[in-house]
Parts: C-alpha cells; sequence; structure tokens
C-alpha cells in the first residue's frame, strides 16, 4: 500500500530542520549575488543566480510546508522573469526574502 498524505507529512516534518540548516548555504550565495547586483546594475550572471536560488527556495519552501517562503520566492522569481523589473526592487525583494529566511533559521522561531 502506498504511503500516505499523513505519513508523507510526517516524514517531511522529520526534514525540515536539515532543511533550515542547507538553507543557510543558499542565503549566502543570494546574498553575494545581490552584493554583486548592488554594486553592479547590469550584472546578468548575479541576476539569473539569484532567479535559480529563488526557484529551489519556491519549490522546497512549498515542499516543507513554509508557504511563505515558497511565495515570497515565488513573488521574486516571477518579477525577474517578467523582465518588467527595476533593480533596486529586486534588491528590495532579495533582501526580504533573506530576512525571512534568516527569522526562520532563529530558534525561538514558529516553524
Amino acid at each position: 500500500m502506498p504511503p500516505s498524505a499523513a505519513d508523507f507529512s510526517v516524514s517531511m516534518e522529520g526534514l525540515r530542520p536539515k532543511f533550515l540548516s542547507n538553507m543557510c548555504e543558499q542565503q549566502k550565495l543570494m546574498s553575494r549575488f545581490c552584493d554583486a547586483l548592488a554594486n553592479d546594475h547590469d550584472d546578468e550572471e548575479a541576476l539569473e543566480a539569484i532567479r535559480l536560488l529563488v526557484h529551489k527556495m519556491r519549490g522546497t519552501g512549498a515542499t516543507y510546508f513554509y508557504p511563505e517562503l515558497s511565495h515570497l520566492a515565488g513573488n521574486l522569481e516571477d518579477l525577474i522573469q517578467d523582465g518588467n523589473y527595476d533593480i533596486k526592487t529586486v534588491i528590495e525583494k532579495t533582501n526580504e526574502l533573506l530576512s525571512f529566511c534568516r527569522k526562520l533559521q532563529r530558534p525561538d522561531a514558529e516553524n
């Protein structure tokens, strides 16, 4: 018999601490690319790197039951993909996402 949705939920709950720990590396990369973009608004490689990182966060946020993480990452990904953006807005939204990630990783955060 295949696993139930409840079994999946319990399994994912057990993996959440590892997910939060691994997210730290993604945050470092995103912060570095955000800094690069702030220094050179035409840095297409940094912009694409941010897009790829937030794409991952969008999916994994949903998988690990962090809908707000998925929502924030999705909004940023959509903004970049649409191509109709101001670099300052991309940087601001990236920093908002990084701030939310740090909040999730606090020991006292309600996960």
